[in-house]
């Protein structure tokens, strides 16, 4: 997904759903917003559990840049 702000690529990956930001402007800012989640994740990606949770942290990079 292309925006404005960079690119975010999303996707499956075995069971989980992978979310990348590492083409981003804010990577750095937006790795922060999940620190306290327990799910595989690093500086640029995190992975969802489900189609809901995934759309969770979608809308949370979304706010960084309201």
């Amino acid at each position: 997904m292309v925006t404005s702000y960079g690119t975010i690529k999303i996707g499956w990956r075995k069971h989980v759903i992978n979310i990348d930001w590492r083409e981003m402007d804010q990577a750095r800012n937006i790795a922060k917003l999940f620190s306290k989640e327990d799910v595989t994740k690093g500086d640029t990606h995190i992975h969802a559990d489900n189609i809901a949770q995934a759309l969770d942290f979608l809308k949370r990079i979304r706010q960084l840049y309201r």
